[in-house]
């Protein structure tokens, strides 16, 4: 068992980070008004990176109190979110394991889609995950 939970430091140090502004420079010149995004798709990406990580998060929890199978999270792969969005859901997608984001928001095309629930029955492995 280990000393410290590095996901809660992670997440921790994350949470702080936004609360006080620290974000990174931005590595271009170009802004959002010079581009065809609109602001409402950056912030559906970034809900679907969020969500992804807290999924990730509560699953973590859920193994160690033994009630989950879940031991790989999409932590890192935060950016497939972009692919999620920008792909009709209509097309084919072969997913890794750690596409928790493309999943969340590529979902967010097909009205009553329940992404957070169907990641929770994959977690349990539950005989209805679809």
């Amino acid at each position: 068992m280990s000393i410290f939970n590095r996901a809660e430091i992670i997440d921790q140090n994350f949470i702080h980070n936004v609360n006080v502004g620290n974000f990174p420079s931005s590595r271009t010149n170009l802004f959002l008004s010079q581009t065809n995004i609109r602001s409402s798709e950056l912030i559906s990406l970034f809900e679907s990176q969020v969500l992804s990580r807290h999924m990730d998060l509560k699953a973590r929890l859920l193994k160690d109190e033994g009630k989950c199978f879940y031991t790989i999270g999409s932590s890192g792969h935060e950016g497939n979110a972009v692919f999620g969005n920008v792909f009709p859901y209509t097309d084919m997608a072969f997913l890794h394991y750690r596409s928790g984001p493309f999943f969340m928001e590529r979902s967010k095309q097909v009205p009553g889609t329940t992404p957070i629930y169907d990641m929770a029955l994959s977690f349990m492995a539950s005989s209805e995950d679809p």
